[in-house]
């Protein structure tokens, strides 16, 4: 498999330019975060207004860093479908810590504590896989990570979406 296009741009030369480019002329590659794309989708008829957004990473930061041809390879391309739920059913609630002003207040965010939001979240997951899927992804996708090959039941996804959903 060859490097995606992040990696690519990440060897030291072509870093190099692109940051003196970004920095004198405000534009080129390095003038934006080149890592994501999104998507909104209506997974049921009837909605007046998409229900999941979904994060298309291309790179994952931390992996970033400038290469050389002959003293080091890029690093491993990753690519990533991230489900959003837009409008979850679960409310969280606010309320002071305390009499004193300055305290910090409590916040209960009660993620996934409406069924649906998670049923909901699961289906996402599936989408998102199917997506990521789909042959002009191929030369820039590799073995799965999460959920991992042959984990798709409802009950490998809740766990999945239950550890790692914020």
């Amino acid at each position: 498999r060859e490097s995606g296009p992040f990696q690519h741009l990440l060897r030291l030369d072509r870093v190099a330019l692109a940051m003196a480019q970004a920095a004198f002329m405000r534009t080129g590659p390095a003038a934006s975060l080149p890592l994501e794309g999104i998507g909104f989708v209506k997974t049921r008829t009837g909605l007046d207004a998409p229900d999941i957004e979904f994060m298309m990473i291309g790179a994952r930061t931390q992996d970033a860093r400038p290469w050389l041809p002959f003293v080091q390879s890029p690093p491993q391309d990753v690519m990533g479908v991230r489900p959003v739920l837009l409008h979850p059913r679960s409310q969280g609630k606010v309320s002071l810590g305390s009499a004193d002003p300055t305290a910090p207040v409590r916040i209960a965010f009660n993620f996934l504590s409406e069924r649906n939001d998670l049923t909901d979240l699961r289906d996402a997951c599936r989408l998102g896989s199917d997506i990521a899927l789909r042959k002009p992804l191929d030369p820039f996708r590799g073995d799965p990570i999460a959920p991992r090959a042959g984990a798709d039941s409802d009950a490998d996804l809740a766990a999945l979406i239950s550890a790692t959903a914020i």
